[in-house]
């Protein structure tokens, strides 16, 4: 007569105990993930699950059923993903849902959007969020509109259990993929200081928290300056920008003029450092219909390397920062997947590598060019 496997009984502690592994190893090579475990290694565990009969949709049925019972939350295969209302009017928004969506897709979990505005409450998101139904939150939106919203997450039962990975800026509590926002601005003015530039215009809100992204460029900015032996004080003119508002694009515009004033009242100013390639793209436009040319009047960059800035051959010349958007997108989801499975444990801070791509909307200033 022969013996029948009981798949039932068959959970990775079963298959960790006859590879001589751990549990989460086991977890990370029926998953695929090659970064934590060598191949040999994930063929092996594969090769005895397979023998063992391992049911990884029994085991999760009996791990839901258990989480009934503890005091874990229940997994949903859902992830929720925070982001502006307005993400389709750039491409920075939706690089980072590509990078999020490469990783979540093939583990078969869903992505739920909750668009943010000014003063949003919990009531305004959709339902998963208000009734604890996500297994983890993506967001790629400032402390100061999350903080008000986190208060009410965090009173949610189970939440604090939850997973919360922050994209882009650093928010206390979370774990978070960054882009190396200050030396993103050491490279920009490094690079305008080298063309012979000198008085350059900057941007930042005027309630912007320590660790923000324009606080850690600005950092960027003057350590560039120092490193050439001038004052930043005395070269670099600051603008508010009004980050804690979602502008919509004829906002970008009104702004702009206002920029272009600026421009007139301060002839000292040679080259615009814009907080992002969108209000670079139309800050040009602005400065070429009131007859100021780009570069050869004053130079503009921008930064993240989503929007182009196309000249009537159709090329790109924004000088900018290429932000690694997919790859923050990529490595939050994971994060965030590891964080769910309780491979990651920690609340961690990953910071990413940034590059200068110079193209046509920079040259030396006449001063320099005469």
């Amino acid at each position: 007569m022969s013996s029948q496997r009981t798949t039932s009984t068959v959970t990775l502690q079963t298959i960790a105990d006859r590879c001589g592994v751990t549990k989460v190893t086991v977890s990370r090579a029926l998953n695929g993930n090659l970064q934590h475990v060598n191949k040999a290694t994930m063929e092996r565990i594969k090769t005895v699950a397979s023998e063992l009969g391992y049911n990884p949709g029994a085991n999760h049925d009996a791990r839901r059923l258990a989480m009934r019972k503890g005091t874990q939350p229940i997994l949903n295969h859902t992830v929720g993903f925070l982001l502006s209302e307005r993400f389709y009017e750039t491409n920075y928004y939706q690089t980072l849902l590509q990078g999020a969506l490469e990783v979540l897709a093939p583990k078969h979990y869903g992505l739920l959007l909750g668009y943010m505005y000014q003063n949003i409450q919990l009531a305004d998101l959709p339902y998963a969020f208000r009734r604890d139904q996500l297994d983890a939150i993506l967001t790629c939106r400032p402390e100061s509109e999350m903080k008000p919203l986190l208060k009410e997450l965090f009173v949610q039962r189970n939440f604090t259990r939850r997973p919360m990975v922050s994209m882009v800026y650093r928010i206390p509590g979370c774990s978070s993929v960054i882009p190396d926002h200050q030396m993103a601005g050491y490279l920009l003015a490094r690079h305008l200081i080298l063309q012979g530039h000198r008085h350059m215009l900057h941007f930042a809100p005027d309630d912007f928290p320590l660790l923000h992204p324009l606080d850690l460029r600005l950092a960027g900015y003057r350590q560039a300056y120092r490193e050439a032996g001038l004052n930043p004080d005395l070269y670099l003119e600051y603008m508010p920008y009004p980050y804690s508002q979602q502008l919509q694009c004829d906002d970008l515009y009104s702004y702009a003029r206002e920029v272009l004033n600026k421009l007139d009242k301060c002839a000292k100013i040679t080259a615009v450092l814009a907080p992002y390639d969108k209000f670079a793209g139309i800050l040009i436009e602005i400065l070429s219909k009131h007859g100021r040319r780009v570069p050869e009047d004053i130079s503009v960059v921008g930064l993240d390397n989503t929007d182009p800035v196309l000249n009537q051959h159709g090329e790109n010349i924004l000088t900018t920062i290429q932000m690694p958007l997919i790859e923050i997108g990529r490595q939050a989801a994971g994060l965030a997947l590891r964080q769910i499975s309780h491979e990651e444990s920690e609340n961690v801070t990953v910071l990413l590598p940034v590059k200068l791509v110079e193209r046509a909307s920079t040259c030396p200033p006449r001063s320099v060019q005469t």
